[in-house]
């Protein structure tokens, strides 16, 4: 959750959105006030990189079951008008999403929290 000020809202970085004033006259000035308005949610999120260490003196090439020594990726959360945010990352955990890995053939996907290095993932969901 976040809290805005009148007179100015503003979007995720802080850049003024708009003013007080209703239709721009001064005459019909909006009241100033605070409000919490909810918790923030990204308009999607992508993923924007991704590292397989295969298991040493295979090349790159794993046998079917083996894990990779380490797999690591970062998912960047996006605003609808498609940049990265520059905040979503600092919430408190409970406020951000959660993330399920999955896709073609992920009943064959078997990562365990050791491959995954992060104290935030169980298995393949990451919290």
């Amino acid at each position: 959750e976040f809290s805005v000020a009148a007179p100015v809202a503003s979007d995720e970085n802080g850049k003024p959105l708009a003013t007080s004033s209703y239709l721009g006259s001064s005459t019909f000035k909006i009241q100033d006030a605070v409000a919490t308005i909810g918790r923030f949610y990204p308009a999607y999120f992508n993923v924007t990189e991704t590292n397989w260490d295969y298991p040493d003196n295979q090349g790159e090439s794993a046998y079917m079951g083996q894990a990779f020594d380490s797999v690591s990726f970062a998912v960047t959360a996006y605003n609808a008008s498609g940049g990265a945010t520059q905040n979503y990352g600092l919430f408190a955990s409970g406020l951000k999403a959660d993330f399920y890995l999955s896709g073609e053939h992920s009943d064959r996907l078997n990562i365990a929290n050791k491959d995954l290095g992060a104290k935030n993932w169980s298995g393949a969901v990451w919290r």
